[in-house]
């Protein structure tokens, strides 16, 4: 009896470890979440009136965003967030517009790199 009660403590000790274990490797692969429009207006070296006319600008459209995701198709999003990019380019100094193309395919490739390990990890 006190055998048969040992195994069963033994397995219960590793199977709680084990447990422990694998929760622990699953939370240490999740990356804290970034503000991107912080990090966008400091990439573009932004100044505080033109953050203020952005953020404005995107205020304006996320009612619109909001109702066109519950029953519009994806050509009028496109549509949608190509008129918003627009006004935010109008604000823009040419060089900023550069910069902020060359942001937009840096988080592009760092959108692949991370769908290429979410792949690998599966």
């Amino acid at each position: 009896m006190k055998k048969i009660l040992l195994v069963m403590m033994v397995f219960a000790f590793a199977g709680f470890s084990f447990a422990q274990e694998k929760s622990m490797s699953s939370t240490s692969v999740k990356v804290e979440k970034k503000n991107n429009f912080d990090e966008w207006s400091a990439y573009l070296n932004l100044n505080s009136t033109q953050k203020q006319q952005i953020s404005d600008i995107q205020e304006k459209y996320k009612t619109e965003k909001s109702t066109l995701r519950k029953s519009g198709t994806a050509a009028d999003f496109k549509n949608l967030n190509d008129k918003q990019k627009q006004e935010i380019n109008a604000v823009l100094t040419p060089e900023q517009i550069k910069k902020s193309e060359q942001f937009d395919a840096i988080k592009e490739k760092e959108k692949q790199e991370k769908a290429a390990i979410k792949t690998a990890v599966k």
